[in-house]
């Protein structure tokens, strides 16, 4: 049997994914092999349990140290909503994105904290 944090990893954006688009997320990021599948999971569980402890940051200004806003200054993003297929909607602005700006402003483990903070409790209300 697989390891049960691999449904949690998986269903992460339940919230506004469906079970379908889900699963196929992850098989497609591994060009559907499910071996690959697997060990991109076993990749994620030292992330993802991290994350978990800490609620997925619910407070994304102390999680950060900073407001979400000024982190979005350098990383224009917006989650909009679902598509009608129901897979969940995020607009970037690519040409606005500044690599530098984001290095001076976080670490990769505080960036990690974003992205948790919008799958688990932005990208649901």
């Amino acid at each position: 049997t697989r390891d049960p944090i691999y449904r949690q990893i998986v269903f992460a954006l339940s919230a506004v994914e469906k079970e379908a688009y889900a699963l196929c997320r992850f098989l497609r990021a591994r060009k559907f092999d499910v071996e690959k599948v697997f060990e991109l999971l076993d990749e994620a569980k030292v992330h993802y349990a991290k994350a978990k402890e800490s609620d997925f940051y619910p407070d994304l200004e102390q999680a950060l140290g900073f407001s979400r806003s000024v982190f979005l200054s350098q990383y224009p993003a917006v989650f909009s909503g679902n598509a009608k297929n129901g897979c969940p909607v995020l607009y970037l602005k690519l040409g606005s994105i500044q690599p530098e700006g984001i290095k001076c402003i976080v670490t990769v483990d505080k960036i990690a904290r974003f992205f948790w903070n919008d799958v688990v409790h932005a990208f649901p209300s």
